[in-house]
This record gives C-alpha cells, structure tokens and sequence, in this order.
C-alpha cells in the first residue's frame, strides 16, 4: 500500500512544485522512481522508521538526495547518531516563510 500522495503546487509549497507523501514505506519508493526528487522534507516523529532513519535508506538509493528534518520532539542533537545529515533542520513550530526559506536555502547548496 502507497498512502496518500499528491503532486503539484500547494499551498503549504508556496508555490514549488512538491509530491507531498503521508506514508514513510512510500516516500522510500519515490527516491527510486523517475524523475528523481530534488528534495525530501521529512518529519522526525514517524512510524515504522524515524525520519532520520528514512534520510540514511534514501540517500543509501539517491546519494545526492537534499534533505530537511523537522521536528518538535528533538533537537539538531540528534543527527550524531546517524551516518547520514540532512542539510536542513527545523523545529516545531515554524513559520510557512522560514520552510520556504530553509529549502531555498538547501537547495542552493
């Protein structure tokens, strides 16, 4: 089963076109499908896998994979028990404006 999934630009994007997916087994699907995503946007907080255990499996697949980690229940703290970094942290809550300036930001390198 995928879980839901939608493309396009929504509202929440501010206008970038975005595949947002609800299920973490899915969004490990997409870094295998064409075309590749420039960007996973990735909540700590998930089950089965945590969000940072999903950055290590896609980057495993997609090695140039961007990365962002959010999260309201841990801190950047936690990324030192991890092989793989994202580019980006937020935590929760944050401004629609800060995203988007945090995946500008990421995406730019």
């Amino acid at each position: 089963m995928h879980g839901r999934r939608s493309r396009g630009s929504h509202p929440e994007t501010e206008g970038i076109p975005a595949e947002i997916i609800h299920r973490s087994r899915s969004r490990l699907s997409v870094v295998r499908e064409e075309p590749k995503p420039d960007l996973l946007l990735t909540d700590f907080l998930m089950s089965p896998i945590n969000g940072m255990e999903l950055i290590e499996r896609c980057k495993r697949v997609q090695p140039e994979l961007k990365t962002i980690l959010y999260s309201g229940n841990v801190g950047e703290e936690i990324m030192q028990y991890y092989s793989a970094k994202p580019d980006g942290f937020l935590s929760k809550p944050f401004l629609p404006k800060t995203l988007v300036a945090v995946v500008y930001s990421v995406l730019r390198g």
